[in-house]
């Protein structure tokens, strides 16, 4: 994913957390508990350009969904060019994620991946199972 797109939002929006992608070490790290040989339903938080979301959707069966939210525009425009019908963009805080998702997943999610800042929560980006 492009640096130049960190860098640009970073300095234009104080909700972005970080000047780069996430490295591919931290992505397979953070992504190793989950089993991709299921179907499953991931939302993701904050998820920037798509760095989690390439490796997510690479591993994922056909007949998984990845939520993702973003609202930093220049991000959301970068994360919209994934062209995979498992993918569903909202560009909308996740505070409004219960409004949002299909009524169908509700309290179905198999994981939530967090790219939010820390400061946002009071603890660390993380994975979660649910």
């Amino acid at each position: 994913m492009s640096t130049l797109a960190y860098l640009k939002s970073f300095f234009k929006d104080k909700d972005v957390a970080s000047v780069t992608p996430t490295s591919r070490f931290c992505v397979r790290t953070v992504c190793q508990p989950i089993d991709f040989s299921k179907d499953i339903i991931i939302v993701e938080y904050g998820a920037g350009a798509g760095v989690f979301s390439h490796y997510l959707l690479d591993h994922m069966t056909p007949n998984s969904q990845l939520h993702l939210f973003e609202t930093n525009e220049i991000l959301f425009e970068k994360l919209q060019q994934i062209e995979d019908s498992r993918a569903l963009f909202y560009d909308q805080s996740v505070e409004f994620v219960n409004e949002l998702l299909p009524e169908d997943i509700i309290g179905k999610v198999d994981f939530i991946i967090s790219g939010i800042p820390f400061f946002f929560f009071g603890c660390g980006s993380q994975i979660v199972h649910s």
